[in-house]
């Protein structure tokens, strides 16, 4: 039987029930475990002889918490120290708690923005960011070498395992907080509608605007693995009803959640003249841009192209000087960038930059906490 267990660049996704079963899922894990625990031993490793905890989290897809606790039992049989996340929780905030907690690893159950019938098991390593292909190739053959010798897990009950869970938001909120100038949103009063696409991002985007007193509109902010049969992705099709709402004047700003994984955001506004910071802002249509590495914010840019040596944006002639977009993407496969605050940094740091400045979100090769 040939191994199905091969990883991209953010991870190994399968169909669940036929590619992604409990069984592929441990052995999966058991790969994890023998090259964390190989690490461990290395005197040259970055975790050697550290205390070997491994944060777990997952989305809002079918079975989210259950594969989730497969891959702490096959963990802690292995002696390593699983800490599971209380609830479905954004990747950037799983990142950031690895670096937290000085964890040797985190494993996110998710399959960022696939169809509904798709899982995924996606490793980042102890700096937040996800395993590059030297490593996820040493899994694979891992996980090739166990079916040759034909391994099994004797587990127990599905989603029965007694893991140690932990509530990562607080520390979250802490660093976000010393990150953002949230006086500066909270002066401008605004009225966002925010489409949560069914996945992890409600209770963290929210919460911090609703503290900054900001109204807010919520669409899809309750978890459905089936995303309301749409594709889960702040695309045209996936903002259509925000983008409605927001034209129709009933909010100044609308934003969107990539449903599970990276909790992307992309969003545009136009500042009216004369009106500080964000108020008074409008939807208006924007091509989204892709960075390798951490979250970006740009401010005063609109459509345009990416400076790749200078990692700047640089806008298209025709777009206007009070155009502000805020667009991210949490993959750190290529350049090895932990995305520990993610998108949710880049939009409050664009709502709290004003007119007329540009924003900036800083790498997290260096963290500050």
């Amino acid at each position: 039987m040939a191994n199905v267990i091969k990883f991209g660049t953010s991870g190994w996704r399968g169909l669940i029930a036929r590619d992604f079963t409990f069984e592929n899922v441990q052995l999966a894990a058991q790969g994890v475990a023998d090259y964390l625990k190989s690490e461990l031993s290395n005197a040259r490793s970055a975790i050697f002889g550290r205390k070997p905890v491994v944060i777990i989290g997952y989305d809002t897809r079918f079975l989210g918490r259950e594969f989730s606790l497969a891959v702490a039992e096959v963990l802690a049989a292995n002696g390593l120290i699983p800490l599971l996340c209380n609830r479905d929780t954004p990747t950037p905030v799983i990142s950031f708690t690895i670096r937290k907690r000085n964890a040797i690893a985190g494993i996110n159950m998710t399959a960022s923005h696939n169809p509904p019938e798709y899982s995924g098991f996606k490793l980042s390593l102890h700096d937040g960011a996800g395993a590059p292909t030297e490593v996820t190739k040493q899994i694979e053959a891992n996980a090739t070498r166990l079916m040759e010798q034909k391994w099994s897990f004797q587990a127990k009950v599905i989603g029965t395992f007694a893991c140690k869970t932990i509530d990562p938001q607080p520390d979250y909120f802490r660093q976000i907080k010393k990150l953002i100038n949230f006086s500066i949103i909270k002066k401008a009063k605004l009225k966002i509608a925010v489409n949560f696409m069914y996945g992890t991002g409600r209770g963290y985007l929210d919460t911090l605007l609703e503290e900054a007193d900001a109204k807010l509109f919520k669409f899809n902010a309750e978890p459905n693995p089936l995303f309301g049969g749409h594709h889960p992705e702040p695309n045209a099709e996936g903002m259509a009803e925000v983008s409605k709402f927001v034209r129709s004047g009933k909010a100044q700003l609308g934003l969107g959640h990539i449903a599970l994984d990276e909790g992307e955001v992309g969003d545009a506004v136009r500042d009216h003249v004369g009106q500080p910071d964000l108020a008074g802002a409008r939807l208006v249509p924007v091509d989204r841009v892709e960075v390798q590495g951490c979250a970006r914010v740009a401010n005063q840019i609109g459509p345009g192209h990416l400076n790749a040596q200078r990692r700047q944006f640089v806008p298209d002639r025709h777009v206007g000087k009070n155009t502000h977009v805020v667009s991210s993407q949490a993959r750190s496969h290529r350049d090895r960038t932990p995305c520990d605050t993610g998108s949710l940094a880049s939009s409050l740091t664009a709502l709290s930059a004003r007119p007329g400045r540009r924003a900036r979100c800083r790498p997290a090769h260096r963290p500050r906490w």
